[in-house]
């Protein structure tokens, strides 16, 4: 049928499909956001969209707008009543994505939204670690003021947040985190493993673990990390479980600072 013997709705409908990408007509809400068609994705709310929609790995276009950093449109989809809370498949939330990013403009949108400042994946990893990680003090401020905990431990190797502050080197973090409670002498877990000879010529990283913030902190050679650990009271001699010191450590890495 030729477009003179439709009506002028229908008419206009078709003119705007054409003018669009083919990837957006059809395309489900997260998908937009994903690709970046900001305005297509607004468009399919003000239509009735829902804004909860995810893909085939449970991402909703709120996880891709924070992962974007855009703040505005996390506000106009949580307006929508987009679920701040909601995890992907793999157990990524919203407030974890913007926490890798240490984006404290957008942890305080969501944290004002009702997001769990102390939600945690399937290894028990919390948006305080992920932001101890980055370096980010203000969004760990924000984390904190919400009722954050700093002693949670991560499932793999029974890390806490301090523990990743002082092993990427991230002295305010550090600090920030001992001021809220962190335990200076607290110890990651120890992992015996045994020993097995086998004809595989890859060497193989099996690290046994039992470090405190210190350790990991004389390790890397934040000598300022090690400075704030000491002043809150941290064991200078508390070894690992072989025995290793943080000065022998220290020593061991050539950081002669520490």
């Amino acid at each position: 049928m030729s477009l003179h013997r439709l009506g002028a709705q229908t008419r206009c409908l078709v003119t705007a499909l054409a003018l669009l990408p083919m990837a957006t007509v059809g395309a489900a809400l997260p998908e937009l956001v994903e690709t970046g068609q900001r305005a297509a994705a607004l468009a399919a709310l003000e239509h009735g969209a829902d804004v909860n929609e995810r893909s085939r790995d449970g991402t909703s276009a709120l996880h891709w707008a924070v992962y974007q950093g855009d703040e505005d449109l996390v506000e106009r989809l949580i307006q929508y009543g987009a679920e701040v809370n909601q995890a992907n498949d793999y157990g990524a939330t919203p407030l974890s994505t913007a926490a890798i990013a240490a984006d404290a403009t957008i942890i305080g949108v969501l944290l004002d939204a009702g997001a769990n400042a102390n939600a945690r994946n399937a290894d028990n990893e919390t948006a305080l670690m992920l932001v101890a990680r980055a370096g980010g003090a203000q969004a760990a401020r924000l984390l904190l003021a919400q009722g954050a905990e700093v002693e949670v431990a991560e499932n793999l190797a029974g890390q806490t947040a301090l523990m990743w502050a002082a092993a990427y080197r991230q002295p305010e973090m550090v600090r920030l985190l001992l001021e809220a409670g962190a335990k200076a002498d607290a110890a990651s877990t120890f992992r015996d493993w045994p020993r097995i000879v086998t004809a595989e010529p890859r060497i193989k990283i099996l690290p046994s673990g039992g470090l405190t913030p210190l350790l990991y902190a004389a390790r890397e050679g934040c000598a300022e990390c090690v400075a704030a650990l000491l002043q809150a009271g941290a064991d200078s001699d508390q070894s690992d479980p072989w025995g290793v010191t943080p000065l022998a450590l220290a020593l061991l890495n050539m950081n002669f600072e520490v």
